[in-house]
């Protein structure tokens, strides 16, 4: 039996938002029964790119406890290789995280002043840096994929261990994309385990396909979150889960799966 091993040949770039609180409504003001806490992972600004094998992505998250009375942001720097053996692929990454004042509070308030919502005034929590490994490796059987990944992050997140599958269907002129797993976390790290659980994670997008390659992702992810607490006008306080929805502008957006989008 000869092995191939070869370089995952790519070249893409998306940029684009994730939100966990939509009202199922343009209507500004509205004030009833949203979908998701408005809290923790609140807003996301990412880019992600690829060329051939090596990858680089930027996250910037803004993040809120209303339970516990403060905020900070997160920078996330992250670049990868990725190499594939027949139909198993394997891909080493290494982040810089930054957590501390990144501006976040004026965005979320100028947000919440365009919807006509009440601004969220929290305390700043202390600047702290740290390196994250991360592993990830698969199996691709089109029109599935099964992977494993494992994160070691030095601090601001915990170690976490994680299996998913996703199915992908092509439909010409857009693709499907769904994904459902399990994540484990294996340490806690204050300030942030105090918002997740351990527990089943899923989601899909969908991605329309244009001419030159120009591609529109659009996505929702959900996975298990406790001790978030709602905009105090709203209809449900609390929340056990937190959403997230994504759009995404960029050029062969097609290869990037609905689970690689949320980073958290």
């Amino acid at each position: 039996m000869h092995l191939t091993i070869k370089s995952y040949s790519e070249n893409s770039v998306i940029t684009g938002f994730l939100n966990d609180n939509y009202t199922g409504s343009i209507e500004n003001g509205v004030k009833g029964n949203y979908i998701g806490a408005d809290d923790f992972l609140t807003f996301t600004l990412f880019v992600k790119s690829s060329l051939n094998s090596f990858k680089i992505s930027e996250y910037y998250h803004v993040v809120t406890s209303r339970e516990y009375g403060y905020r900070y942001d997160i920078l996330d720097t992250k670049g990868s290789y990725r190499f594939e053996i027949e139909n198993f692929y394997l891909e080493p990454r290494i982040s810089l995280l930054f957590k501390g004042n990144l501006g976040g509070e004026v965005v979320q308030n100028n947000f919440h002043s365009f919807r006509n919502l009440d601004h969220l005034v929290l305390p700043y929590k202390n600047s702290e840096t740290g390196v994250e490994l991360d592993f990830e490796g698969g199996l691709n059987i089109d029109p599935f994929t099964l992977s494993m990944e494992f994160k070691l992050p030095s601090a601001i997140k915990p170690v976490s261990a994680a299996i998913n599958l996703n199915f992908w269907l092509d439909l010409n002129y857009a693709i499907l994309d769904f994904t459902a797993g399990y994540k484990q976390y294996l340490t806690e790290i204050p300030e942030y385990s105090e918002f997740l659980r351990s527990g089943v994670v899923s989601g899909g997008q969908i991605i329309l396909l244009f001419p030159y390659n120009i591609t529109i992702n659009m996505g929702f992810f959900i996975f298990p979150a406790r001790n978030l607490n709602n905009d105090p006008g709203y209809l449900y306080k609390e929340r056990w889960f937190s959403p997230q929805f994504w759009v995404a502008f960029g050029v062969n957006g097609e290869k990037y799966r609905a689970n690689s989008v949320v980073n958290f």
